[in-house]
This record gives C-alpha cells, structure tokens and sequence, in this order.
C-alpha cells in the first residue's frame, strides 16, 4: 500500500505516527527518516518493559522484571490485559528503541 500526503510545515515539529488498529506501522521521529515496520509484533512484552519514569499505570514484578500492571502471559507470549490501549502504542516519549520488530529507514 503506498500513502501520498502533503502535510502542513507545522508537522515537522512533532513526531508523525501511522497506525493499522492499534499497530504502530509507520512513524517519522522528529529530525529523523520514515521508518516503516517489515514485521507485524510478536508479542515479545518488551514495550510493556521498558516504562518511562512517568508511566501512568501501576506496575507490578514479572519474571524479575518490573512490568505494566496490565501485562500478562499466554504461553510464552506476552499480552495486554486490557487489550492493548492506544495510549500505550504512542506514549512512549523516550528516544530509546526497544521494539525487538525491525524497521526499515525510508529516505
């Protein structure tokens, strides 16, 4: 699927997200290229992992590791117990790249 947009200069101040549902599938970081996901998630758990310091939910002890409460387990994949919310697709506000999908840089 290709998208054509021309969006306004102000745009380029703030970071561009493009969803499928509540998946993350294209995002332009400020000052940074288009990246594009060659991968749809696999449930690794480790956005629910990497909490900034001013996560808004309570968090709880998982696998020694401290996790959103929310987070839970089917097997050995990890799940939202509330189904995933989209605040939580784009509320990460660090820079620090912890999605175990790829992304391919689009120049």
């Amino acid at each position: 699927m290709k998208i054509k947009l021309e969006l306004p200069d102000w745009v380029e101040e703030r970071h561009i997200r493009i969803f499928a549902g509540i998946e993350e599938v294209a995002k332009k970081l400020q000052g940074q290229p288009w990246q594009v996901k060659k991968e749809r998630c696999d449930y690794c758990g480790r956005c629910c992992m990497n909490l900034p310091d001013n996560w808004r939910h309570d968090v709880k002890m998982m696998d020694d590791k401290k996790v959103c409460k929310y987070l839970g387990k089917d097997g050995s994949k990890y799940v939202c117990t509330i189904d995933r919310p989209f605040f939580c697709c784009s509320g990460d506000h660090t820079t620090l790249d912890y999605c175990s999908v790829e992304w391919e840089k689009i120049e």
